[in-house]
């Protein structure tokens, strides 16, 4: 079964978005960033990663942690190499306009096969297991 690592610090949508993909997947779900940078760092066997981009700061940080991105885009942006080596897949997720992530993601400059943004309100908890799998299906190398 697949792993996925869902990043959210609201556990109201947190709730419904894991129930519905543990129907399909292993998921561990985590409501703080630094938490969340601790074990992308540390653990390399999850097949894609779901991250809210409005998150609080990690504890020292300030709010806009990285020249006015959002926690979620900076979490990206401390682990981007891990990001491409492991080719992982990120669907991030927002209540923000779709054009806002995409240009706060500009800064963490990843591939965009690994990247998928979706707004919290179009995506209903039954559609994110298809979102995820399309989202590894594109990461996975050619020549595997």
């Amino acid at each position: 079964m697949k792993k996925i690592l869902f990043v959210d610090d609201d556990h109201y949508f947190a709730r419904f978005y894991v129930d519905e993909l543990r129907k399909f997947f292993e998921v561990v779900c985590v409501y703080e960033i630094g938490e969340a940078l601790d074990i992308l760092r540390a653990d390399d066997s999850f097949s894609a990663a779901i991250v809210d981009v409005m998150m609080p700061p990690p504890i020292g940080f300030e709010a806009e942690t990285h020249n006015g991105a959002s926690s979620g885009i900076w979490l990206l942006n401390q682990v981007r190499n891990e990001i491409i080596q492991r080719n992982l897949p990120v669907i991030v997720l927002s209540n923000h306009t779709i054009r806002r992530i995409e240009q706060e993601l500009d800064c963490v400059s990843l591939p965009s096969n690994l990247i998928t943004v979706s707004s919290k309100v179009a995506t209903e908890p039954s559609l994110l297991p298809h979102l995820v799998r399309a989202a590894i299906a594109r990461g996975i190398p050619r020549n595997s």
